[in-house]
């Protein structure tokens, strides 16, 4: 008989794989969303494609250092500023009763004092862009993104676009997640947060990533900021 104990040997790609869901997934995941993506492997597997990048593009430095403004196509237009909804209570009865959800840290930002809402309704536009096409191929801290983009003619959006843009974006693809640039909101855990949206099965999120000056975004990560050139000026953040 055999007596010892077996060495575990971990092959590279189940690493990989670790790695790859830890980064992709949103920060406050929860159980019924692990459990989505369980159900949904041509969904999985174009996250985890896109987060695991070839060696010779996270090397790369980023293109050049852009400062010029651009054209920046416009991606929707949302309502800010609503008369029924004037406080972070209303947005919560809201979602309620249209079957929208709220991440714990997410829920805890529109308790915040930062958390302002627009005193009158205004059409908000918004582009939507990756880090990349921002010019970063490699993960990049998000007050350096948020540089960039000022510096291409993208503001910030108010922190009322997060829970407006989930309101008002019902058709968004399965899988999806975009990032609201904005002023980092302190949540409940202590954190740095922004707000984020995204679609797991049939349920549409509100939830929160990192949004500390530091923290890393990868290139293929979707931010939304508003683009100066349709505003009469530049909103405050």
């Amino acid at each position: 008989m055999f007596h010892g104990t077996a060495s575990l040997v971990v092959p590279g790609w189940y690493v990989e794989f670790q790695q790859a869901l830890l980064r992709a997934a949103p920060r406050d995941i929860t159980s019924d969303i692990a459990l989505g993506w369980t159900n949904n492997g041509e969904g999985l597997v174009k996250v985890l494609r896109e987060s695991l990048l070839p060696p010779e593009i996270c090397n790369e430095q980023e293109v050049g250092v852009i400062s010029k403004e651009k054209e920046w196509s416009i991606w929707k237009w949302i309502d800010i500023g609503l008369p029924n909804l004037c406080t972070a209570d209303d947005f919560r009865s809201d979602f309620k009763a249209n079957e929208l959800r709220i991440g714990e840290h997410a829920n805890s930002m529109m308790g915040h004092r930062d958390f302002i809402i627009a005193e009158k309704s205004l059409k908000l536009p918004l582009t939507k862009v990756t880090v990349a096409e921002l010019g970063f191929f490699k993960g990049t801290p998000y007050n350096k993104i948020c540089n960039r983009a000022n510096n291409l003619g993208l503001d910030l959006c108010p922190a009322e676009v997060g829970p407006q843009l989930r309101r008002q974006y019902r058709d968004q693809p399965l899988g999806e997640w975009i990032v609201v640039a904005m002023k980092a909101i302190l949540a409940s855990d202590h954190i740095l947060n922004v707000f984020g949206v995204g679609r797991q099965i049939n349920v549409l999120w509100l939830r929160s990533f990192v949004g500390r000056p530091g923290y890393k975004f990868l290139p293929h990560a979707q931010l939304v900021f508003v683009p100066r050139k349709y505003q009469q000026k530049p909103l405050a953040a």
